[in-house]
């Protein structure tokens, strides 16, 4: 049984020296490489892992609101994007609210850079894909009016 700890925990350690995972998207990857029904020594290992500060999910959280924020994705989005890597709404809406500037200005830009004309449908094309890309509607609307206001203005 010792051996199969030290592999998975290297096997481990292998995974999070190429980037940083959440707890259980590492449970799952452990389980599915190693063929194993045994919770409890993949959680040991997850729990040496933490112990050395290796595994981290408010790490990982932190890195990957980043990452998804830097592809311009909007909340919504990244709040189901993170429930799927098993991170609690909580710490992602802590993230989110530190990022939350930013979100807003690649909103203004996703606007500024796809708004053509102000049709009725042209309007609504772009406010379908911007809830695609998890934006908030009245975000949306909010910015769009603000758009249109400063344009009419220019």
């Amino acid at each position: 049984m010792e051996k199969l700890e030290k592999k998975m925990f290297a096997q481990a350690l292998k995974y999070l020296s190429i980037r940083e995972y959440s707890e259980l998207e590492l449970y799952r990857k452990l389980q599915k490489k190693f063929e194993c029904n045994n919770s409890k020594l993949i959680k040991e290992t997850l729990d040496k892992l933490k112990g050395y500060n290796y595994l981290s999910d408010d790490r990982f959280t932190s890195s990957k609101v980043k990452s998804l924020v830097n592809k311009k994705y909007g909340p919504n989005y990244i709040r189901l994007k993170m429930l799927n890597f098993g991170i609690e709404s909580k710490n992602t809406n802590s993230e989110i609210l530190k990022n939350i500037d930013l979100i807003e200005l690649n909103l203004k830009d996703l606007i500024k850079r796809k708004f053509q004309d102000s049709t009725f449908e042209e309007k609504n094309k772009l406010i379908r894909k911007l809830v695609s890309k998890g934006y908030d509607s009245s975000m949306i609307f909010k910015k769009i009016d603000e758009f249109l206001a400063k344009n009419e203005s220019s």
